[in-house]
């Protein structure tokens, strides 16, 4: 984490956690002399490094410097304090075409003053998995069932507020579980943000430090054992002195995917002091994001919205995932996407996006999320 005080000095390249969603056709995963060792999937509740909102995912994950409503929650808790709206709303995303795999986001936003509190609920499912083991090869062992779930889960609580106008800060406190009926990790960790308006051209600049916290190790049941012990004496029939102890399988401690993003956003249309000048009916934004993380390498990612009226959006992003055995083609983690925002008495909106990412081998990911601000 040393070179983190000299990206925020030089306020340069933003970092984007970028996990790697595919992998280059007939790569072969057997290391090689000339294997470069990572630390890729080496960190638990990895879940937390995949991105969650729609209109973030359509635009490669360059969203911390313009994250707004619910999904701010995810990508900078500090953006939910320029709201004054309360918002309730969700995403789903199905990842990986036809694997089952879902993904949920969910928060509620409850402005109080110049406060901002909030929780959101993160969560992955792996679907129905079908459970085998040494008796029954092909599943159906009626003891414990024909299949099981992995499942994670954070719960987070969020606040932010005001500095000054152009100023906010926000913090988070998480609760992570993740793991099967029997089998699972618990852990604690917080993020850190700020967003600022500069004034100039129309500019935003973000950071977020986020999943700091715990260490953990899996633990229940299923890596439990009850083994009957006996003596040298009683195995030569002299003294009975066999009894009955539980054990705990060893398993490694593990940490969380903790990272650093940095981001930078900008009208090129827009509001008065839009770079190409102001405008009533259409903004168009450029957004550039840089991940960094403890299990990834730097990730850069680009992001350009389109609005008109601030009713419709069209969105597209390129997320570039710097890991061996990812694909280098232009269109892996390319991703495209729009929303609609519409108007309900009251000055209430309602708001539909959706995203399409391009994830390579492991094919599609879509992404639907709804809104409510009131």
């Amino acid at each position: 984490m040393s070179r983190y005080p000299a990206l925020l000095a030089l306020v340069l390249l933003p970092l984007v956690t970028a996990p790697a969603l595919g992998q280059t056709s007939g790569t072969t995963l057997s290391p090689t002399d000339e294997t470069e060792a990572t630390r890729v999937a080496t960190r638990g509740a990895n879940f937390l490094s995949l991105p969650v909102g729609a209109r973030a995912q359509a635009l490669g994950g360059a969203y911390t410097a313009i994250a707004s409503g619910v999904s701010a929650l995810y990508w900078n808790t500090a953006a939910i304090a320029f709201d004054e709206r309360i918002r309730i709303g969700g995403s789903l995303s199905n990842l990986y075409d036809d694997l089952d795999v879902q993904h949920i986001f969910a928060g509620f936003i409850l402005p109080v003053g110049f406060n901002r509190f909030a929780v959101s609920l993160n969560q992955l499912s792996s679907g129905d998995i079908v459970r085998t083991d040494f008796e029954f090869p092909e599943g159906g062992n009626p003891q414990f069932g024909e299949t099981f779930e992995w499942s994670a889960t954070a719960v987070g609580l969020h606040y932010a507020r005001l500095v000054t106008d152009r100023l906010a800060v926000g913090v988070a406190g998480k609760f992570i579980n993740e793991g099967i009926p029997g089998a699972d990790a618990d852990f604690f960790a917080g993020d850190i943000g700020v967003q600022f308006e500069t004034g100039i051209l129309a500019t935003r600049l973000a950071a977020a430090f986020f999943n700091l916290g715990s260490d953990s190790h899996v633990d229940g049941a299923l890596v439990r054992r009850r083994v009957e012990q006996s003596s040298l004496v009683e195995r030569t029939g002299t003294l009975d002195t066999r009894r009955t102890l539980d054990i705990g399988l060893l398993t490694n401690e593990v940490e969380l995917p903790t990272g650093f993003r940095f981001g930078i956003a900008t009208d090129l249309v827009g509001r008065a002091e839009a770079l190409l000048g102001p405008s009533g009916m259409h903004r168009f934004q450029a957004m550039l994001d840089v991940a960094d993380g403890t299990d990834t390498p730097l990730s850069p990612t680009v992001g350009l919205e389109y609005s008109f009226r601030d009713i419709l959006y069209l969105r597209g992003g390129k997320r570039w995932a710097n890991e061996e055995q990812i694909s280098r083609d232009f269109s892996h983690l390319l991703s495209f996407g729009g929303g609609l925002a519409v108007p309900l008495p009251g000055g209430r909106r309602l708001m539909f996006d959706y995203a399409f990412t391009d994830a390579g081998d492991l094919q599609n990911v879509q992404s639907f999320a709804l809104e409510l601000a009131f």
